[in-house]
Parts: C-alpha cells; structure tokens; sequence
C-alpha cells in the first residue's frame, strides 16, 4: 500500500507559474518556428489596407490636376467615376481592416494550436468568429479600434472653432487642441495594458456580449493578476514590433533602394497636392507651413512618408508575435491564478 500524503500537504501541487521572461523565451521560439505561415495569412488583409489607401487618395488628388473647362463639361462623368473608384477603394480599406481585426482574435487559437503541437487550421479558428460570434465581436473591435480615434477630437474640433472665429484665434486653439489631444492619447496608451487580453478572451470564450464593457473588466481583472508582467511584456512587444525590428529593415531597404516605388509615389501625390494649390501649405497655421516649397524640404517629407509606411506595413505583419506572447500569458494566468482577487484586491 503506497503511504498517505503527509498532514497538511496539498494532494495536487499548484501548477509552475512562469515569468515574463519565460514567456518571452516561449513565444519568441514558438513565432520564430511558425512566423510565415502567420504571416502568410495577414499579407492579404494588409495589403487591402494598404491598397485602398492609396487608391482613394491618389483618385483624390488626381482631380485637382483636371483643368476646368475639362472639368465643367464632363463634371458628371468624372464625378461618377470618382465615386466609384473612391468608392472600390474604401471597400478594399474596410474589407482588409475587418479581415484584419478578425484575425487578431482568432490567431490566439493557432498561437495555442502551435504551444501544444496541434496542426495549425487557420480557416476554422476565423471562421469561430465570424459565424459564431461575429455580431459581438463586431461591437467589442469595433469600440477597441475607435478608441484611439477618439484622441483626435479635440484638435479637430478646436481647428474648426478657429477657423470660424478667424486667423487670430486659429494658432491658439489649434495648440489648445493639439495639447488635450496628447494628453488623450496618453490616456489611450496607457490603456491598453488593462485591455491585453481583450482578443484571448474573445477567442477562447465561448460567447461575446454584445456590450464590450465585461470583456474590458475580465481583461482588467485578468491583467491585475500580473500587472508588472503585462506592463512589461507590452513594453517589450511595442519596441520590437514598432522599433527593433522594422527599423533595421527599412534601413536595409534605404540602403538596397527597394523603396524607391513608395518614394515615387509619395512624390507624384506631393507635387499633385502643391500643383493644384501652391499656397496651400503657406497659408497653415503653423510657420513650417511655407518651408515646405523647399525642395529639399519635400524631399525628406517624401523619405520621412515612405518610411513610416513601410514601418505600418512590417509592423502590422508582426502582429502574431505579440498573440503568442499575451496568449501563452492568458493561458498560465488561467493555470496558475486561480483566486478571484487581484493583487488591488478587486
């Protein structure tokens, strides 16, 4: 007969909780080990994003080149077609955003699928959202994405208060606005360390409300679990994705010249912009406003304009190393903390 556990000693010992590094060390082997079929998948989406921004802005532009006479005779045949190319170009944005959004949730399934050595089945972990909860995850991404929008409010609404009073009180409510408007986005920033497993839990749970507000708690809860961990992963997955990683490339691709297409097309809708209207950067509220007729001016905005569309494009493709990191988070949280408080006693 095997011995009785000693009085007082727990029959099942509480599972190993891993650090932060732990988790980083996992993740990173488990992204290095699966990062092109993960990438694979989001190369579509973001080029519709990619495709229907450049589409709409250049039709845009284009119409400031049609010379009037041109433009007063056939103005309904231009403005139909804008429209609709317009139009086709929002579709692409929206469409890729969308597909986009989905699979920031439904990437956590495969990020998991690939810890436990499970086939990878993208198609099925998008379509448990889409079919299964697309109504509320529709209302819960939706509100997550347009909180950043949110910090531009006040700077667009106060330029528009000074352009109705006048030239006098444009600067000032234009930096009035600015102002608030980084101090909401400090806010903004600051929150998405409580909102970390917003898309674990819209993954993994079996159903989404239709009002965000206890998915936004249960992630609050869940992050006030490990706060110093969460805050430090997050930090760590900011620099990476937006930093280490995509600067190097976009230097390489300075250095290679594989840039040179984005830098020409920065430049024919710079000149398009100034051609239709020369005094439209003299006449900004802030003095950089004229410089920008310098020729060398144009020419690092040209650069400065590439480069941070390449950086949006790698880092919007480096979003599966930050799924394995948070998921492999939310699933040791769930493991190993399994009390109801938190360490703020919530």
């Amino acid at each position: 007969m095997s011995e009785p556990a000693p009085k007082g000693s727990p029959a099942h010992p509480l599972p190993h909780r891993l650090d932060c590094w732990a988790i980083l060390g996992r993740a990173i082997s488990l992204y290095s080990a699966h990062w092109q079929a993960f990438t694979r998948v989001l190369l579509w989406p973001v080029l519709q994003i990619g495709l229907g921004v450049y589409i709409s802005q250049t039709l845009s532009l284009l119409v400031i080149t049609i010379s009037e006479p041109i433009l007063h005779d056939y103005w309904w045949l231009i403005l139909g077609g804008l429209l609709l190319m317009v139009g086709f170009g929002l579709f692409l944005m929206f469409r890729g955003a969308w597909q986009y959004a989905v699979y920031w949730a439904s990437l956590c399934r495969n990020a998991w699928e690939a810890d436990q050595g499970l086939p990878l089945d993208f198609k099925n972990a998008y379509q448990n959202i889409v079919r299964e909860k697309k109504a509320g995850y529709l209302t819960l991404s939706g509100t997550y994405f347009s909180l950043p929008l949110l910090t531009f409010m006040p700077v667009l609404l106060f330029s528009l208060l000074g352009s109705m009073v006048g030239p006098s009180a444009l600067e000032v409510l234009f930096l009035a606005g600015f102002l608030q408007s980084l101090l909401l986005m400090a806010v903004w920033l600051f929150s998405l360390v409580p909102l970390s497993f917003v898309f674990q839990i819209a993954a993994f749970e079996k159903g989404i409300p239709i009002n965000p507000l206890p998915i936004f708690r249960l992630s609050l809860k869940l992050t006030l679990k490990r706060f110093w961990s969460v805050l430090s992963l997050q930090m760590l997955v900011f620099l990476m994705t937006n930093c280490l990683i995509p600067q190097p490339l976009i230097w390489l691709a300075r250095f290679t010249h594989a840039i040179t297409p984005l830098d020409w097309i920065h430049q024919q809708l710079i000149q398009t912009l100034l051609s239709g209207n020369p005094s439209l950067w003299r006449e900004m509220p802030w003095p950089g406003g004229s410089m920008l007729s310098d020729p060398s001016i144009t020419q690092m905005l040209v650069h400065t304009l590439s480069d941070l569309c390449l950086s949006t494009f790698i880092t919007l493709l480096l979003l599966p190393l930050g799924t394995f990191i948070f998921t492999l988070l939310y699933k040791d949280i769930l493991k190993c903390d399994r009390s109801k408080k938190t360490w703020v006693g919530i």
